[in-house]
């Protein structure tokens, strides 16, 4: 039998994505306005706000997911295309459920944005006569 671990909705005019995991829902936010930035209450760590946030600068940069005291759970490695667990006790359940499904949306939150930028500058060299 198959099951259903999570889901994530994306919006077209806010960078808010919604997260069911399990069943339960789950706001992955941006932690601010100009940051890329993203955290969530996370039902597996009691409610703990945990953040998935850039390592370095660049579009190249990998991602990684701290908790509170900005202890890293787990990274999120873009070239190798590679998600890499933390030692934090972290084996598998729930826990890990919510760490990979919130990477991929932030993958995909990426990919939408950097598309978006790519068409952005697109049509403003067309419009320049580019």
């Amino acid at each position: 039998t198959s099951a259903l671990v999570g889901t994530a909705t994306f919006h077209s005019f806010s960078r808010r994505i919604d997260l069911a995991l399990h069943g339960q829902e789950v706001l992955l936010e941006p932690e601010g306005l100009f940051t890329r930035s993203h955290g969530f209450a996370s039902p597996a760590f009691g409610g703990e706000r945990l953040k998935w946030q850039y390592e370095g600068h660049g579009g190249g940069a990998d991602m990684v997911l701290v908790n509170s005291r900005k202890e890293w759970m787990a990274k999120l490695e873009k070239k190798a295309a590679r998600l890499v667990i933390g030692d934090g006790g972290i084996s598998g359940g729930v826990a890990l459920d919510e760490i990979v499904v919130s990477a991929l949306a932030m993958m995909e939150l990426e990919k939408r944005t950097s598309e978006a930028a790519q068409a952005a500058s697109e049509a403003a060299g067309a419009a320049a006569g580019g």
